[in-house]
């Protein structure tokens, strides 16, 4: 995956808007843990990919109205769903800033890498 090229300031720019943010301190412990096992597949920041997280989760909880705390809450299944939605956001964002739009498909490839680190260490807690 080191082939994959990002434009910079779509990665500052949501590595400033993390830095920034406050959430709880689960919140920021599952952002972090599943931002370390994506930047092992997807080349940028762990801050930058923390931006990009967080703003899929936002995107989310738009779309479901509902606040990510409530994830907790869920069956396993249904956090499943959740992390698979939000990652589908999380798609969303990294695409417009890849330099080498053919190149999706690797970010496809982490996603699901990702979703399987999710389902083993977060999904049935």
């Amino acid at each position: 995956m080191d082939d994959l090229n990002f434009q910079k300031n779509g990665i500052t720019k949501a590595e400033k808007e993390f830095a920034k943010l406050k959430i709880t301190t689960e919140q920021r412990f599952i952002v972090e843990a599943l931002s370390k096992a994506l930047i092992q597949h997807i080349p940028i920041s762990l801050l930058g990919m923390q931006g990009f997280l967080y703003r899929a989760v936002v995107d989310w909880q738009k779309v479901n109205k509902k606040n990510a705390t409530e994830i907790a809450l869920m069956s396993p299944e249904q956090r499943i769903k959740s992390v698979t939605q939000i990652f589908n956001f999380l798609k969303q964002q990294l695409i417009p800033v890849l330099i080498n739009k053919k190149e999706k498909y690797k970010i496809d490839e982490a996603m699901q890498e990702v979703l399987k680190f999710y389902k083993k260490n977060f999904a049935y807690r």
